[in-house]
């Protein structure tokens, strides 16, 4: 792992051949903005009391503030705030005629604090700890027989996730500034 993000990290550098310049506009020690995310996933092996396949497809948003707190040229700290929602679904199988899926929901609070470092001012590297404090889940099992009869039900009370979720980040990313007109 050490040795992709350094090898992601001077591949930046090179295909930015301004990163170092030092005619690049001064940049401010204090930026804040929104964080809008989007992402994709899976999980597979999940236990379940139900029949069907354990390949679970998720999709992830996030949306919050971030602060900027630049160190030096290169280098910032970015702590942000925001809320998260993750949705799960998985094929059930079939159950009494019906062809079942199952769909799971985590919605909390997110605190990730990155260090980030900034080859070029729109491309940046980052590492850090994420704090997830998750507050309302939601559980549905929802099926159909071949007649097109469909049928619902609701199980909030039967699957909670932690509250409280620890993890590391690492990630690459870009930015731009809507006053920015360069």
């Amino acid at each position: 792992m050490k040795r992709f993000l350094a090898t992601l990290a001077v591949a930046l550098m090179s295909f930015c051949p301004n990163a170092f310049a030092v005619d690049d506009p001064p940049v401010d020690p204090f930026i804040t903005g929104v964080h809008v995310g989007l992402g994709f996933g899976g999980y597979w092996d999940y236990p379940s009391e139900y029949l069907g396949s354990d390949e679970w497809m998720n999709v992830a948003f996030d949306l919050g503030c971030a602060f900027n707190i630049r160190v030096n040229q290169y280098l910032s700290v970015v702590p942000e705030l925001g809320f998260g929602m993750i949705i799960s679904s998985r094929d059930a199988g079939s159950v009494s005629y019906y062809d079942v899926s199952e769909n799971r929901g985590a919605y909390g609070v997110k605190i990730p604090v990155a260090v980030r470092f900034t080859p070029h001012r729109q491309f940046y590297l980052e590492t850090g700890a994420r704090m997830s404090l998750n507050f309302a889940s939601s559980h549905t099992l929802s099926g159909s027989d071949i007649d097109g009869n469909t049928i619902s039900i609701s199980r909030s009370g039967n699957w909670k996730p932690k509250s409280f979720v620890p993890s590391l980040i690492f990630g690459l990313g870009g930015t731009f500034r809507a006053d920015d007109h360069h």
